[in-house]
């Protein structure tokens, strides 16, 4: 019931968004970049003025309507109000919304078939990654609802740049025994005493202080970055996108205020 108020709540954030999706480069709305671009970032990403706009959980929360307000009146902390008419202030809180969409509102285009088909086959995702119950999830997160987790632009990421944020408990850590061996795996907890590592082969170790050494964290992920065509990256994206877990309570189609994303990806000309 909460998750389902909340997907609600979120679609209801309403208005017209500016962009396409959320990994638009903020040149596209012309409005940001002449009123915001020089505080918050060209790509929204934020700047030594202004924090970053784009995947802004605490802004992706926001309605439309607080997002206003907020460039209207402007803030305590130093951001000035902008004297625009009703209709650009909007303009601009919609593009914000979009920026902090989840993939799965915004339903980007590919072929899904096609992307499930890379995931479980050529693209070797699901060796370390499972979805809606296929797949093997002992060396990576459950993707079964990703698509409501992450934005478009996170998710790109993630796939491109998989050591650029790393999923709590994924970090790779090499744990030196009292004996010389060395164990390799994910460091699912960690205090000053022990370590729950779970190594490659999915057995989990319960080591205390007395048992180790040393414990040695690497920067990186052990996902590598995606081998894929663009199109196959498009349609795997289109894929994962559409994959929102448990079955969510729908918004009626005549709710007040309720956002078409298809309509705003795909516009009539």
């Amino acid at each position: 019931m909460i998750g389902s108020m909340l997907f609600i709540s979120r679609v209801r954030r309403a208005g017209a968004f500016a962009a396409l999706s959320a990994g638009l480069a903020a040149a596209q709305n012309p409005l940001f970049t002449e009123k915001c671009a020089v505080c918050h970032g060209a790509e929204a990403k934020g700047g030594d003025r202004g924090p970053a706009l784009a995947n802004n959980r605490r802004l992706g929360t926001r309605s439309v309507e607080d997002l206003m307000a907020i460039i209207k009146n402007g803030t305590p902390g130093g951001m000035p109000g902008f004297p625009l008419i009703e209709n650009q202030i909007r303009q601009l809180a919609g593009y914000v919304c979009s920026l902090n969409a989840t993939a799965f509102e915004l339903t980007p285009e590919g072929n899904v078939t096609a992307g499930e088909r890379f995931f479980f086959g050529q693209g070797k995702c699901a060796s370390c990654h499972a979805a809606n119950g296929r797949g093997n999830s002992t060396n990576g997160p459950d993707l079964s609802n990703v698509g409501r987790r992450m934005t478009l632009s996170e998710l790109d990421t993630a796939l491109t740049d998989p050591s650029a944020r790393i999923t709590d408990g994924y970090g790779v850590a090499n744990v030196t025994l009292n004996d010389g061996r060395v164990l390799k795996g994910f460091a699912r907890s960690r205090s000053i005493h022990d370590v729950l590592l779970q190594t490659l082969d999915g057995k989990l170790h319960s080591l205390s202080e007395g048992e180790y050494r040393q414990v040695k964290l690497e920067p990186g992920s052990l996902m590598p970055a995606l081998q894929a065509s663009a199109s196959e990256k498009r349609d795997l994206i289109a894929w994962l996108s559409r994959l929102g877990g448990e079955a969510k309570a729908a918004v009626p189609s005549g709710a007040a205020g309720a956002a078409d994303f298809t309509s705003i990806l795909h516009p009539k000309r």
